[in-house]
């Protein structure tokens, strides 16, 4: 009797730790791959919710480089780490960026980031399907997405 199924192929690798190019603002950035995350984070400042034709917006700082606008998606409740904290509340905005090779639009939670050493956290819905994380190895794919 098997228990596992072995692929046919060998699965592609990423690091624990990334280049990610956001194609729209033209901005490369470092991100971790948090297999422990389920959703992505992005570093942001001077994070401003605003209405537009009666709609939920949010202005921020990109990166600390580019002032931007997006629509808020939704709002992500993000649990305390300690009971002697509070949970926060943060708006989900989408951007498209270049990540493995690939094109992809991520939902991304906004926060200040700038005591963390990596400002992009990629969570597991937004890793690309099948691949493994190498925890012991970063800057294994390419942000080249003309593949």
């Amino acid at each position: 009797m098997s228990f596992c199924q072995i692929a046919s192929a060998d699965p592609q690798v990423l690091g624990w730790q990334e280049t990610v190019y956001f194609t729209d603002e033209q901005l490369f950035a470092e991100a971790k791959i948090d297999t422990g995350a389920d959703h992505s984070s992005l570093h942001a400042l001077n994070i401003e919710p605003f209405e537009k034709n009666d709609q939920a917006w949010v202005r921020f700082e990109l990166l600390g480089q580019k002032t931007l606008e997006r629509p808020v998606l939704k709002n992500s409740v993000i649990k305390a780490k300690t009971a002697l904290q509070a949970a926060s509340v943060r708006p989900v905005i989408a951007l498209q960026l270049c990540f493995a090779g690939q094109k992809r639009v991520v939902q991304f939670n906004l926060v200040n980031r700038q005591h963390l050493k990596v400002p992009v956290l990629i969570g597991r819905a937004d890793m690309p399907k099948g691949w493994l994380v190498n925890p012991h190895q970063t800057h294994l794919v390419s942000t080249d997405c003309r593949l």
